[in-house]
């Protein structure tokens, strides 16, 4: 398929399904075609990798630095 072919299919389903996104690639043949995202599975994937953004990182100083007042106990 040629590369306005490609772009008039893509607009096409683009109109018709807003529940996923369409991106043209180049075939190692010159052709070109339609590729269908689903961004919202890759939303869900990726935070799944990155996990629950309100989890705090844990604190990598030594205890001895965490425990100085204020921010710690007393020594």
């Amino acid at each position: 398929m040629e590369r306005t072919e490609a772009e008039a299919e893509r607009d096409r389903l683009q109109s018709s399904d807003r529940a996923h996104s369409y991106l043209l690639r180049e075939r190692p043949g010159g052709d070109w075609e339609v590729v269908r995202i689903d961004l919202a599975q890759q939303a869900r994937k990726l935070k799944a990798e990155r996990g629950d953004p309100s989890d705090p990182p844990p604190d990598m100083r030594p205890s001895a630095i965490r425990q100085i007042p204020p921010y710690g106990g007393a020594l």
